[in-house]
């Protein structure tokens, strides 16, 4: 009988990642950002994961503040940084995945580049980053967006599927936001967006 560990097996991402078990230490592309395997969130093998992954390749650089809004298991956040991000901070509320958030921190050796926050994201009032990536729920979304209002980042948002992208959409023009970008992965969608 397979564990779901047996079937934690490299994935690789976009152009430059791959996503591997912390047990692994092959070297499989450009960037290799090792998880272990929590209860929480966040392998790389779920789809919106997959999606935020490809929109960070695209947006993030080395002089980029990343907001990690609802960051489970941190891989995001990990993800920028091996980007290059110089700043990241990390936002989660759940606090069972406070101790895999700083596991994976540790076995990708960037214990100091990420700033964790256990938080209510909705509470979270400083938007001053380059990027904002969230990839919670579309009802925690729908409650963002006006956060969001004004804010002079890019912003990813995911966790949403296709039927969601309408009420997203609208509740985004109603703040003034373009949507930049949908990105697709089976039933799941990814969003870029920005304030006008």
């Amino acid at each position: 009988h397979l564990t779901w560990k047996d079937r934690f097996i490299p994935i690789k991402i976009g152009n430059r990642i791959t996503i591997l078990p912390s047990w692994d230490n092959n070297i499989y592309s450009e960037i290799n950002v090792k998880i272990e395997p929590g209860r929480a969130f966040g392998t790389g093998h779920h789809q919106t994961t997959h999606l935020a992954i490809e929109l960070l390749e695209k947006l993030v650089s080395d002089t980029s503040r990343v907001l990690d809004l609802g960051t489970g298991s941190g891989i995001l956040s990990i993800v920028s940084s091996f980007l290059g991000s110089q700043k990241i901070d990390s936002v989660e509320i759940d606090t069972d995945c406070i101790e895999n958030f700083k596991t994976n921190l540790i076995i990708n050796k960037i214990e100091n580049k990420i700033n964790f926050y256990n938080s209510d994201v909705l509470e979270w009032k400083n938007f001053n980053y380059d990027i904002i990536v969230a990839n919670i729920n579309k009802n925690i979304i729908l409650k963002l967006i006006p956060n969001l209002k004004g804010v002079k980042s890019n912003i990813i948002l995911t966790g949403l599927l296709k039927e969601d992208e309408l009420s997203i959409s609208n509740e985004c023009k109603k703040n003034n936001m373009k949507i930049n970008l949908i990105i697709t992965k089976d039933e799941w969608i990814a969003m870029e967006i920005e304030s006008v």
